[in-house]
């Protein structure tokens, strides 16, 4: 009886062993630039992605950009502020604006870059990116294996596709899906292929940075904007050298934009903003509050925001620029709002995931005070079916048949980004604001972020070394001679 007894633990405990050893998988996180939520859904209703649960709504940061996108998916993590709200930002210290939408993108051990494992970061593949965005896809996906199978020890990889973003601005739709197609099916390929070369399980987590609107845009030029300041006696400027001088930032031709001013002018600066055709809410910050604006075309309407930690209030001053009376009025009835007229953000999103703004608070306040080292005194966000841009990339973009939708505003369709995984024992939320959105990710996420910022440190500490050596080198043949 012993002896048999013996040989059935010996013989269940390789079996579980065995079963355990079956089950170890590989995470590979896949976010794709500009991918949208309400894309995604409308191809899992057509089949494809079939093998994903279905997609989890986030509601990104606002600017809806990349560099805020990621900024603030990440941040919960540990990743650092950004320098600006995108690649091309004003540096206070500096007093001038810097780099430019395809400048090479530089890792530190802090930043939201650091996550990737692979990322477009020279100037050649970020033009590409936007210049012949099927064939960027499609030379990014086919360098995953290369990736995966050279640290087969690893358990999570991050891979950045930009060409998705470069495809919805200047192809369209129809050819974004196209190329989504095309990556759902590679995946299931890539799958079957890392099973059979190393025997685990390839899980697969999509997701995006911010939404994407697809949309006819009219331009809201330069020269607009900078003959609407100088009939008020301000001027655009390089530099902020008196009060009267106002630095324009935009992110390439989106539905939004930055404005950095002396504060003294900031209030006035902003009406004269939100009285241009196509803009459609600007919001601007005073102290620690924040007051939104909109002009309506028969008046200019009015909103205080403060926050209290976590909490934030909403008080009309002029009409209801957001339309958030009746969320407020609601949050009151179910128990949600304090005394003092604050809300938990939580509440605040939950109410309003489906909203024209949503979550409008909280962004614009983590972007004035929390996403970046350079805060804009000012942002603006357009009315759809319009654009802030250089005159040179809206007149590139005319060579593919002009720009084909944008993102970057406050508006729903810029901000409705997605997650999905295959790990169907992770059960996504319906819906979520970026400080949550990952947070069924959390370990795989940790753990990337500190094995390459370990990766980082190890490279500069190798780059010192190398100095190093150089000196000795250089002083031995000096003494030599």
């Amino acid at each position: 009886m012993i002896i048999l007894f013996s040989t059935l633990c010996f013989f269940a405990s390789h079996f579980f062993s065995f079963v355990q050893a079956e089950e170890k998988s590989t995470t590979l996180f896949l976010a794709l630039d500009g991918v949208s939520f309400s894309l995604i859904k409308e191809m899992k209703a057509e089949g494809k992605f079939s093998s994903f649960s279905d997609p989890s709504l986030i509601i990104s940061p606002f600017p809806s950009t990349t560099t805020s996108g990621f900024t603030g998916l990440l941040k919960p993590y540990g990743v650092s502020k950004a320098s600006g709200y995108d690649e091309r930002s004003f540096d206070y210290t500096a007093n001038k604006v810097e780099g430019n939408l395809l400048s090479a993108y530089q890792k530190s051990p802090a930043n939201y870059l650091t996550f990737f494992d692979y990322n477009r970061h020279s100037f050649f593949s970020q033009f590409i990116m936007y210049a012949i965005p099927g064939f960027s896809v499609k030379r990014d996906i086919e360098r995953i294996p290369n990736i995966l199978f050279s640290e087969p020890e690893r358990d999570q990889f991050v891979v950045y596709i930009g060409g998705t973003d470069g495809a919805a601005h200047i192809l369209g739709k129809r050819r974004v899906k196209s190329i989504l197609s095309m990556v759902d099916k590679y995946l299931q390929r890539l799958q079957r292929r890392y099973k059979k070369k190393t025997g685990k399980h390839l899980e697969f987590v999509l997701f995006s940075d911010h939404g994407f609107d697809f949309k006819p845009l009219k331009a809201i030029s330069t020269s607009k904007i900078k003959h609407h300041l100088e009939k008020h006696q301000f001027k655009l400027s390089e530099h902020l050298l008196s009060e009267n001088d106002v630095v324009l930032v935009h992110w390439g031709n989106i539905s939004g934009a930055s404005f950095y001013t002396k504060p003294d002018k900031v209030g006035t600066i902003s009406e004269v903003l939100s009285r241009i055709s196509g803009v459609d809410i600007v919001s601007y910050k005073k102290g620690n509050d924040i007051f939104f604006l909109r002009f309506d075309g028969r008046q200019m309407q009015k909103a205080q925001v403060r926050a209290d930690g976590d909490y934030f209030s909403y008080v009309p001053l002029l009409g209801d620029p957001l339309s958030y009376q009746s969320v407020y009025t609601e949050l009151k009835k179910s128990g949600k709002l304090r005394a003092d007229g604050f809300a938990h953000w939580k509440h605040i999103a939950n109410a309003t995931f489906s909203h024209q703004y949503p979550s409008a608070q909280k962004r614009v306040h983590d972007a004035f005070f929390k996403l970046v080292d350079n805060p804009a005194t000012i942002l603006c966000s357009t009315k759809q079916e319009f654009e802030f841009g250089d005159s040179v990339t809206r007149l590139t973009a005319k060579l593919h048949g002009g720009l084909k939708g944008t993102h970057g505003g406050l508006f729903w369709d810029a901000s409705n980004a997605f997650v999905m995984t295959t790990d169907a024992s992770i059960q996504l939320p319906d819906a979520a604001l970026y400080p949550t959105a990952l947070t069924a990710f959390a370990k795989d996420i940790e753990e990337q972020l500190e094995y390459q910022q370990e990766k980082l440190r190890e490279e500069k500490k190798q780059e010192e070394l190398m100095v190093e050596e150089k000196k000795q080198k250089n002083y031995g043949s000096a003494v030599t001679h």
